[in-house]
């Protein structure tokens, strides 16, 4: 099986998120970003810096990335995360404006 070329963004956002650098994973972000999950929607840096602060306390650490295409404006991912003892699929979209994540949606989905 041939290794998954991640889109440089998301390869960036991943190293920065195995090193719980909340302030580079910031700056990845347009100044108007939205991310959304469901159950949670983060607007502006402000919140989202919010949103991935509490995330990382869980821990998460990615497992595998199955799918990971991009455009020059769009990212499309599926990969699997570790939370505690269970694995999530985390399937997510980014919308890019200026070379910067302008809108994000993922959805966690246990087995």
């Amino acid at each position: 099986m041939a290794a998954i070329v991640l889109p440089a963004l998301l390869d960036k956002q991943i190293g920065q998120l195995k090193a719980h650098d909340l302030d580079a994973m910031i700056r990845n972000y347009h100044d108007d970003a939205v991310v959304m999950r469901p159950g949670a929607i983060a607007r502006g840096k402000a919140e989202i810096r919010e949103f991935f602060a509490e995330y990382l306390k869980l821990e998460p650490r990615i497992v595998e990335v199955m799918v990971a295409e991009g455009t020059d404006d769009l990212i499309l991912y599926y990969a699997k995360i570790g939370i505690g003892d269970e694995v999530h699929k985390d399937v997510g979209t980014w919308v890019l404006k200026n070379g910067l994540i302008w809108r994000q949606t993922a959805v966690l989905v246990s087995d």
